[in-house]
C-alpha cells in the first residue's frame, strides 16, 4: 500500500475500473430524478410552490414557454441539443424515457446524472 506525503494510505483506483453499466430502468429512473429536479427548480425560480413531485405537465399548468425553459436547462445539463419533439409528451416519465433514448448506451452518461 502506498502512502501519501502525510503518511496516509492512498486508494489504488486502477483496479476499480469503469462503473458498471446501468440497466435501462436505472437510466430512466436517474433521468426522471434529474428531470423532476429541473422542473422543481424552474417552479421555484418562478415562485410557483408545489407540494410533492409533479408527474405531468398538465398537473402544474405549464405552457410552451415553461417547456422551452426546461429544454434549455436540460440541453445545458445533458450537454447536447434536444429536438423539440422529445417534449411532445404529457408525463415526465415519458419525457425521461425519450431523453434516455437519445443517449447511446456506449456514450458516457452525462455528468449531471452521475451519482
Amino acid at each position: 500500500m502506498e502512502l501519501d506525503q502525510r503518511g496516509q494510505a492512498q486508494r489504488d483506483l486502477s483496479r476499480t475500473g469503469p462503473p458498471a453499466p446501468m440497466s435501462s430502468d436505472e437510466r430512466t429512473a436517474a433521468m426522471l430524478h434529474h428531470l423532476e429536479h429541473e422542473v422543481l427548480a424552474i417552479m421555484d425560480d418562478a415562485g410557483e410552490p408545489f407540494d410533492g413531485v409533479p408527474r405531468a405537465f398538465a398537473e402544474i399548468g405549464w405552457d410552451s414557454l415553461n417547456v422551452v425553459e426546461l429544454q434549455y436547462r436540460l440541453q445545458r445539463t445533458l450537454d447536447r441539443d434536444l429536438p423539440p419533439e422529445v417534449f411532445d409528451v404529457d408525463e415526465f416519465h415519458d419525457l425521461a424515457v425519450g431523453l434516455v433514448a437519445l443517449i447511446s448506451e456506449d456514450e458516457p452518461w452525462p455528468a449531471a446524472l452521475r451519482a
